[in-house]
């Protein structure tokens, strides 16, 4: 198939994205779901539990790494997480097999 564009005709580039399935696309967003979820939990867990929220920052701001995922994982979060703490904040990456969700709380 040829286009015209000013006066010459080029050829139609043949697509780089793979055929449209839509299956693997729509079990990445259930997976998603998961992980909004559990975001969800954390971010409610912290909005309303200021002892939660100062425990977390205190064991955060010292270091204290073994700490920090089991406070997290007392909200109640099922999926796998990588949590990294800064002066700026609390950023954590929840994850599955399909897909990621990366969220940053400040203090």
């Amino acid at each position: 198939m040829f286009h015209l564009n000013g006066n010459f005709p080029h050829r139609a580039q043949p697509s780089v994205y793979p055929p449209i399935v839509t299956g693997r696309f729509m079990s990445s967003a259930r997976g998603m779901n998961v992980l909004l979820a559990d975001a969800g939990k954390l971010g409610a867990r912290i909005a309303q539990s200021p002892a939660f929220a100062r425990q977390l920052m205190i064991e955060a701001q010292s270091a204290q790494t073994p700490r920090v995922y089991k406070l997290l994982q007392s909200a109640g979060i099922i999926s796998k997480m990588e949590a990294v703490y800064s002066p700026d904040g609390l950023r954590i990456a929840f994850s599955s097999d399909c897909c990621r969700l990366t969220v940053f709380y400040s203090w």
